[in-house]
Formats: structure tokens, sequence, C-alpha cells
């Protein structure tokens, strides 16, 4: 039997490997590795059954917020390599074995909402830095850059300090429209140069934002 991603800490927390492309197991709540456990036993169910499948997913995903579907997308690439296939969750340990098999859908707290935005955040921070991303938006977006790098520079530190509490595309539009810009124009813009700064992440770390149901293997 492999490693199915959990293990005991001793100290009530649970190990997780969450982390694609790595061995690492990190420090989890209880809470938060529950809660991941029940997502991964859903996103097995449903990959289970090919006819099923389209039904299943479409009833799964788009319902669960985008940190939960971070994590998924994260656990799997970490455990298959790419989001791709069902998870092997035998042998969980004792912290989190009670809800083996449970796929009930269960509304995240907010305490795990938290702790799951602030390991990806981790994660995130420790594939690029933000030179990086300032690169990326010189690249992207050089006629903002001209009139506003300073606004948009403090918010990618804010957004890097953050451990995960802030978004980064609602740091943005405050700050260009803090700087001079229109609000329906900050408000495209610090989307789009969010969203540039997420595909980064994604291509550091090979892994897809996850909308698609993954084939199942």
């Amino acid at each position: 039997m492999g490693d199915c991603g959990f293990k005991s800490s001793g100290t009530g927390e649970v190990l997780v490997r969450i982390f694609p492309r790595t061995d690492i197991h990190v420090a989890m709540q209880r809470e938060a590795a529950v809660h991941l456990v029940r997502l991964l036993e859903r996103y097995n169910w449903s990959l289970s059954e090919p006819d099923k499948q389209s039904d299943r997913w479409r009833k799964f995903w788009p319902k669960i917020t985008r940190i939960e579907r971070s994590m998924v997308v994260m656990f799997v690439t970490s455990a298959n390599g790419q989001f791709r296939g069902a998870v092997d969750l035998r042998g969980l340990p004792p912290e989190v074995a009670a809800v083996a098999g449970d796929r009930q859908m269960v509304r995240i707290a907010p305490a795990v909402a938290s702790e799951f935005a602030s390991l990806r955040h981790t994660f995130e921070c420790s594939l690029l830095t933000p030179e990086d991303v300032k690169f990326n938006w010189w690249h992207h977006h050089k006629a903002v850059m001209e009139v506003h790098e300073q606004a948009v520079m403090i918010a990618l530190r804010s957004w890097w300090d953050g451990n995960g509490v802030h978004d980064l595309d609602d740091l943005l539009r405050a700050a260009l429209f803090s700087d001079g810009m229109k609000a329906e124009e900050a408000n495209r813009v610090g989307v789009d140069m969010s969203l540039d700064t997420e595909h980064l992440i994604r291509e550091r770390a090979d892994m897809p934002e996850g909308g698609d149901a993954p084939v199942r293997q």
C-alpha cells in the first residue's frame, strides 16, 4: 500500500502532502484535514463510474468554493503527478479515518477556508518572487505599469505578506482606483493582472486550474 498523502503528526495535527512536485508533508489542523478528505472522497466518487461522471462532476465541482477547488487540484497533482485520475486514500491515519468513504458535501468553515488559503499562499510564494510578478506585469501590462507601478507594487507586497488573507485582485483594484484610475477600468485591470499572476503560478507548478472533470484512470 502506498502513501495516501496523510500522516499522523503525534500532536493532534495531520501531516498532508499537499504541495505538487514535492514530497513535503505540511501540518494541517484536524478539522481542515477532515474537510479535505471529504472533498477527495467526493472527487473520487465523481470519477468512479464513467457513464455518470459528467453528471456527478456538475453536482460537485461548481458547488464548492474556489479555495476548495485549489486544494483538490493541489492534492491530486501532488499524488498523481497531474490533475488526473482518482487518488488512493487507503490507510488514512486515525485523525481522519472516521470520514473515509464519506462523500457528504459540507459547507467549509471559516477557519478551514483560512487555513487552506494560507497553505495555498505558502505554495504560491515558493514558486516565484515579487520581481517575477513585476517582470510579468511589465510584459503583459506595460501601459499600466508605466503609470501605476508604485501603486500596484504596494498592492503586491500587501498580498505577498498577507498569508492568504487578501485576494490579489481586490488589492490591485483598490490600489489602481486610489491612484486615479476610473473604477470600472480598475476592476477590469485588477482582475486581468491577478489572472496573469495565477497563470504564471500554474505554469511554474505545471498545474492546471481544474475546471473540466479529469480523465478517470
